[in-house]
C-alpha cells in the first residue's frame, strides 16, 4: 500500500441489474512510502460496500490543461455516446445521487485493471488517470470546483463520492491508506521575561526612508512563534513578476517535486494543509535564517523562497489577494495566522522585521448600521424607469452565489412601482454570449410577483464571460424602439459581474458604450468578488465613480442596496462624461487556444480575388485546415497568423481560403480596396456577421481581415506554443491519423531517403515554416504533437511512410516506403526525456540531423466500411433548390450539419475528411431511402439528406446547377453517357445532388439487356 495521509471510504455503490455480483480480487499492496515509525500504525481502507477496488479520497484539483495533462489518460467518458472511449453510460441528472457512486466505482475499476494507483472524475462524466499520476495530479493547485450528491459544494474531508467541474479534477487513490501527521514536538518557549523600565533616547530626525512613529505608538518585536525556534513576522501577500532576477531570487527548497536536488523530503500534505502549512512556514524560516536571509517566502503551496536582497525586491511587481491560509480560506494579511501564496505569488516574512502599524487617518463618515432583517417592503422609488438588468452567468460563479445574484435582483425590484405606467423591467444574462429574457415591451412583466418569479428561474449558462456583448445586446434589445424604450422615462442599466471580459475577443468599452451613451443610459457597474478589476468597471460605468459598487461576496449584494436604489431612483443631472478610450483588459500569454499574446481587432470581411493586383500581397503561412476542430483551430491559427505579421511590421493581415494568412507593406491601405463581401465564416462555419463571436475567415474570394492592436517595436510576450487540436498534444493512439513506428535510420546523402520537406519547426525564416517552434521545455508533449501533424500532412498528400528529422522537421515523399532505410539503420534517436528511444514501445521518437525516425502510416478502415454499403445508387447530377415550396426534393430524412435538429443523424460531419465522410453520408442516405421505398435522393450543404415518394417527377423542377462538389471540393464534373463509374458529388447551400438508388429488378434488367446485347453480337457475327 501507499501511504500518503487521509482517511479512506466505505460508501455503497450502484449496482446494475443483471449484472455479476461476485467479489472480484482485491489487488496486492504496493510498495509502501513514505517510511511510517514504529509509533504510527496505519489502517488500510476498508472495502467500499458494493464497489469491488477501494479507494481514498484525496482532494479537488485544478487541470491546467498542459500536456501532459496531470492525470494524462482519458478511460472513458460518460459524455460522449460517439466517442471510441465512451463507457455505453450516460449522465444521470436525475438521479445524480446513485449515479455519482455507480461512476466512481467503475472509474476506480478502470483504472486498477490498468494497474494505476490514481483516478479522478473530471467534468461530471470523465474518468482519468495515468501510470505517474500520483507525481503530477496537484501540480495546479487546489480547487474548490468540485460537487457531491444533491449537487452540492464537495468537502473533501468526508465520505462523500465527489466529482469536478470542467478542467477540474477529484482525485481518488487505490489502495492508498492516509497516515496521521507525525507531530514535530519542540521544546516549548519560555515565557518572555519582564521588560525593565526603559528611559527613551533622543529621537533622530527622520528621514525620507524612516517611517515616522507618533510618541503614541510603541512597536515591539513580533513573540516567537509557538513551537518555531525562529521570529518571523507577516508582511503580506506579492506577485511574483519572474523577471530576471525574481522578486525573492533564491528557491531554497520545494515540497511539490520529490525529484528535484533540493527536494525537502516532504510533500503537500493536502488533507492535513492547517498543521502542513504552520510546519512549512517553520521550515522555511529556518532554512532563510540558517543562510542569514532577513525575507523568506512561500509560493506554490510548497516552495521556500528567499535571497540575500530581498527585502528591496519582494514587493516590486505590486500586491495580490491569491494567497491562503487554513482551510484553504483567502489569506488575511493582518491576522496572526500562517498564509502560503499561490502559483506566481508569494506570501513574505520577515525575520526579526518589527512592523510599524499604519497611523489611522479618521474620516467623518457617517457610520452604516448593519442590515436588518427586512420587513414587507413599500416601494422607495416613485419614480417611473425603464431599468435593465444585465447578471453574469460565467463559469466562474458557483451555482449557489448565481441564484443569491438572481435573489437580490428579484428582491431589488419591490423597491420599484412595477406597472404599465409605472416602472419597467428588461432582463439579460450573458456568459460567452449573451441571451435576453425579456424587454421592457413584455407586458406580462408589467406585475411585481409574476416579474420577481421570472427572474429568480434565470438559467445557469456557465461558460466564458464577454461583458461587450451583453451590452451591446441591452442598446439593441432593451434601450430601443422595439424593446419598449419609453422616451419619457429616464433609462438605468445595471451590470453585475465577478470577473473580466475575454481579453482578446472583446470590443473596446469604448466602442460598445458609445450608443447607450448617446440615448443618455445610465450605467450602475457592481462588482462582486476579489478579482474585479475596478478599472473596467469604472469603463463600464462610463467613468461615474459615484456608478462603481464593489462587494466581496454575492452574499453581500444586499449592503450595497440602499445606494444602488438612490442612484439609480435619482433623475438624471447631467449627460454621462464622455467616455475615454479605455480598452478590455491586456491580452495574457496564451496557454489554451482561446487566448493570443498579441492582441488584435476584426476588421471585417473583404474582397480579394484579383490575382495580379491582391489586396494583401504576401501569404506568410499556410496550414491545412482542421474542419472537425475548426471551432478550437481558427483562433489558434489566427493568433499564429498575428505573430508572424507582427514580427514583419505588419499592422493588418486577413484569413484567405480557410487556412492561408496574408499580409503585406501596403495591407493598412489596400484590404478593402475591392469593397466588402459577404462570404466569411466565424467559428461556428455558420455566416459571419457583425455581433459573431470570436475569430472568422475568408473563402476563396475574400478576407476577413484584423489590426493587431500593439503598435510593432512594442514588448509584448513572447510567441506562443499553440496546438491544433487537442488530440494533437497526447499520445499518437488519439491522434487522427493512425500511424506505427518502424524504425531509426541514417540520412547521409542525396538524394535523400525521404525527398519531401512538409514542415519545420526549427526555422521561422522559411517557407515550409509551420508556425509550431520546437517546445523544448514541454518536449514530451511537444513530440507527440510533431508526429502527428507530420502524420496527418503526409496522410493528406497520400504519402504512406514519413519520417521526423533533426528533432523539429517533417519529412516523406511518393517513394518514401522503397527509399527510407537506404542508408542504413541508426541508434542514434530520441524519445520523451531526450532518452534513447526504443522502437518497440509507444512513445513517440525522433532523429537528429543525420538521423530520421521512421513511421508508416495505417490504411483507413473508414476506406474500406465505403465498399460494405448495402444499397447501390447511380449518379442522376447536380440541380438547383431554390427553396420555394414545395422545395424539389421535400422530405428532409437526416442532416449531420445541425446537431439542434429534430432530423440530427447523431453524427458530425467531417468536412476535413470529406474524402472519407462523403462515401458515409451517400451510404446511409441510400439507404434510407431504399428502406422507405424512395427510388431518389439528394444530398445538399455537405451533409444533408433529402428524398421524397414522388421526386422522380420533382427533382429538376429549379433546373440544373454547377454547384455540387467532389471529395477533393473540385467542382462536380457532368455525367458522361454510358461511363459506368461516376465520381461521388454533394450539394453546397441551395444544390442538391442527386441520385438514383438501384433495386434488384433494375440490376436483373440490366443484366438480361447484357444478355440480349451479347447474343445480338454473337449472332452478327456468326451470320457475317
Amino acid at each position: 500500500m501507499i501511504y500518503i495521509g487521509q482517511k479512506s471510504l466505505n460508501l455503497t455503490a450502484k449496482r446494475k441489474p443483471g449484472g455479476d455480483h461476485r467479489q472480484e480480487p482485491t489487488p496486492s499492496p504496493a510498495v509502501i512510502i513514505p517510511t511510517i515509525p514504529s509509533t504510527v500504525s496505519p489502517t488500510l481502507p476498508p472495502k467500499q460496500q458494493g464497489c469491488a477496488v477501494n479507494y481514498t479520497k484525496l482532494g479537488c484539483f485544478k487541470d491546467d490543461r498542459k500536456k501532459p495533462r496531470p492525470l494524462p489518460e482519458l478511460l472513458f467518458t460518460d459524455r460522449d455516446s460517439r466517442s471510441r472511449i465512451s463507457s455505453g453510460y450516460t449522465i444521470d441528472w436525475n438521479n445524480w445521487d446513485t449515479y455519482i457512486i455507480d461512476l466512481v466505482c467503475r472509474c476506480a475499476k478502470a483504472a486498477n485493471a490498468k494497474k494505476y494507483t490514481y483516478f479522478s472524475l473530471q467534468y461530471f462524466g470523465e474518468c482519468w488517470s495515468g501510470p505517474d499520476a500520483g507525481e503530477t495530479y496537484n501540480r495546479a493547485g487546489s480547487s474548490d470546483k468540485c460537487v457531491t450528491k444533491g449537487h452540492d459544494k464537495c468537502n473533501p474531508s468526508d465520505k462523500q463520492e465527489c466529482v469536478g467541474d470542467l478542467n477540474v479534477n477529484f482525485v481518488y487513490g487505490i489502495g492508498v491508506v492516509v497516515v496521521p501527521p507525525i507531530p514535530i514536538i519542540h521544546p516549548p518557549t519560555p515565557p518572555p521575561s519582564p521588560t525593565p523600565k526603559v528611559t527613551p533616547e533622543p529621537t533622530p530626525s527622520p528621514s525620507a526612508s524612516t517611517p515616522i512613529v507618533p510618541s503614541t505608538v510603541s512597536p515591539t518585536p513580533p513573540p516567537g512563534q509557538q513551537g518555531c525556534a525562529v521570529n518571523y513576522t507577516k508582511l503580506g501577500c506579492f506577485k511574483d513578476d519572474r523577471k530576471k532576477p525574481r522578486p525573492l531570487p533564491k528557491l531554497l527548497f520545494t515540497d511539490r517535486d520529490s525529484r528535484s536536488r533540493i527536494s525537502s523530503g516532504y510533500t503537500i500534505d493536502w488533507n492535513n494543509w492547517d498543521t502542513y502549512m504552520i510546519d512549512l512556514v517553520c521550515r522555511c524560516a529556518k532554512a532563510a535564517n540558517a543562510k542569514k536571509y532577513t525575507y523568506f517566502s512561500l509560493q506554490y503551496f510548497g516552495e521556500c523562497w528567499s535571497g540575500p536582497d530581498a527585502g528591496e525586491t519582494y514587493n516590486r511587481a505590486g500586491s495580490s489577494d491569491k494567497c491562503v491560509t487554513k482551510g484553504y480560506d483567502k489569506c488575511n494579511p493582518s491576522d496572526k495566522q500562517e498564509c502560503v501564496g499561490d502559483l506566481n505569488v508569494n506570501f513574505v516574512y520577515g525575520i526579526g522585521v518589527v512592523v510599524v502599524p499604519p497611523i489611522p487617518i479618521i474620516h467623518p463618515l457617517t457610520p452604516t448600521p448593519p442590515p436588518s432583517p427586512t420587513p414587507k417592503v413599500t416601494p422607495a422609488c416613485d419614480q417611473a424607469l425603464d431599468i435593465g438588468v444585465i447578471i453574469d452567468s460565467s463559469d466562474s460563479i458557483m451555482l449557489d452565489d448565481y441564484n443569491l445574484c438572481l435573489q437580490f435582483v428579484a428582491d431589488l425590484v419591490k423597491y420599484f412601482k412595477v406597472s404599465k405606467q409605472g416602472t419597467h423591467f428588461g432582463a439579460i444574462i450573458f456568459s460567452t454570449t449573451p441571451e435576453l429574457q425579456f424587454s421592457f415591451a413584455d407586458k406580462q412583466f408589467y406585475k411585481t410577483k409574476r416579474l420577481r418569479k421570472k427572474i429568480k428561474s434565470f438559467a445557469y449558462l456557465g461558460e466564458g464571460t464577454r461583458t461587450d456583448l451583453a451590452l451591446t445586446l441591452a442598446n439593441m434589445e432593451l434601450f430601443s424602439e422595439q424593446g419598449g424604450d419609453r422616451v419619457d422615462k429616464p433609462d438605468i442599466l445595471i451590470v453585475i459581474t465577478d470577473g473580466r471580459t475575454h481579453p482578446v475577443l472583446s470590443q473596446p468599452y469604448s466602442e460598445v458604450l458609445q450608443p447607450l451613451q448617446a440615448k443618455n443610459v445610465r450605467v450602475m457597474a457592481v462588482g462582486v468578488g476579489l478579482g474585479v478589476d475596478r478599472k473596467e468597471l469604472l469603463a463600464i460605468a462610463m467613468n461615474d465613480e459615484n456608478h462603481v459598487l464593489m462587494v466581496n461576496q454575492y452574499k453581500d449584494l444586499v449592503k450595497i442596496l440602499n445606494v444602488l436604489l438612490k442612484e439609480s431612483c435619482q433623475a438624471p443631472t447631467a449627460v454621462p462624461p464622455a467616455i475615454t478610450a479605455i480598452l478590455p483588459p491586456s491580452p495574457i500569454k496564451a496557454t489554451n487556444l482561446a487566448k493570443c499574446n498579441i492582441e488584435y481587432q476584426k476588421l471585417g470581411c473583404f474582397v480579394d480575388k484579383k490575382a495580379n493586383n491582391l489586396a494583401l500581397s504576401e501569404k506568410i503561412l499556410s496550414n491545412q485546415v482542421d474542419f472537425d476542430k475548426w471551432s478550437v483551430w481558427l483562433p489558434d491559427f489566427v493568433c499564429r497568423c498575428a505573430n508572424l505579421a507582427y514580427n514583419k511590421n505588419y499592422n493588418v493581415f486577413g484569413v484567405h481560403s480557410y487556412g492561408e494568412c496574408w499580409s503585406g507593406k501596403t495591407a493598412e491601405v489596400r484590404y478593402n480596396i475591392y469593397g466588402a463581401a459577404e462570404q466569411c465564416i466565424d467559428t461556428h462555419q455558420q455566416p459571419c456577421a457583425v455581433n459573431s463571436v470570436g475569430e472568422c475567415a475568408g473563402d476563396q474570394n475574400s478576407n476577413y481581415v484584423y489590426r493587431i492592436v500593439i503598435s510593432p517595436g512594442s514588448q509584448i510576450e513572447p510567441s506562443p506554443v499553440p496546438t491544433t487540436t487537442e488530440s494533437q498534444a497526447q499520445l499518437q493512439e488519439n491522434c487522427p491519423a493512425d500511424f506505427i513506428k518502424k524504425g531509426c535510420f541514417n540520412d547521409l546523402q542525396n538524394p535523400r531517403p525521404l525527398p519531401q520537406l512538409m514542415f519545420t519547426d526549427l526555422d521561422n525564416s522559411t517557407a515550409n515554416f509551420s508556425g509550431f517552434p520546437v517546445d523544448w521545455g514541454s518536449w514530451n508533449g511537444y513530440l507527440d504533437d510533431v508526429a502527428c501533424r507530420c502524420a496527418q500532412v503526409s496522410k493528406a498528400k497520400g504519402f504512406n511512410y514519413f519520417g521526423i528529422e533533426n528533432f523539429g522537421e517533417c519529412w516523406s515523399g511518393e517513394s518514401a516506403d522503397k527509399t527510407y532505410n537506404k542508408d542504413g539503420s541508426s541508434e542514434f534517436c530520441i524519445t520523451k526525456e531526450f532518452a534513447k528511444c526504443d522502437t518497440k514501445d509507444k512513445n513517440a521518437c525522433c532523429g537528429n540531423k543525420t538521423t530520421t525516425f521512421i513511421y508508416s502510416i495505417q490504411e483507413d478502415y473508414e476506406n474500406q466500411q465505403e465498399e460494405a454499403c448495402f444499397a447501390q445508387f447511380e449518379n442522376v447530377g447536380c440541380f438547383a433548390d431554390k427553396q420555394i415550396l414545395p422545395r424539389p426534393i421535400p422530405e428532409l430524412m437526416f442532416t449531420d450539419m445541425n446537431n439542434s435538429s429534430l432530423k440530427y443523424s447523431g453524427r458530425e460531419a467531417q468536412l476535413g475528411e470529406l474524402d472519407t465522410y462523403l462515401g458515409d453520408v451517400l451510404c446511409r442516405c441510400a439507404e434510407q431511402a431504399q428502406e422507405l421505398g424512395y427510388q431518389y435522393f439528394g444530398v445538399q450543404n455537405h451533409g444533408e439528406c433529402y428524398s421524397g415518394p414522388n421526386v422522380g417527377q420533382t427533382y429538376s423542377k429549379d433546373g440544373s446547377s454547377n454547384n455540387c462538389i467532389t471529395r477533393d471540393f473540385q467542382t462536380c464534373p457532368a455525367i458522361k453517357p454510358g461511363k459506368d463509374a461516376q465520381e461521388d458529388c454533394v450539394g453546397v447551400q441551395g444544390s442538391n445532388y442527386v441520385y438514383r438508388v438501384i433495386s434488384i429488378e433494375d440490376e436483373m434488367k440490366k443484366d438480361a439487356e447484357k444478355v440480349h446485347l451479347r447474343k445480338h453480337i454473337i449472332t452478327n457475327k456468326h451470320g457475317g
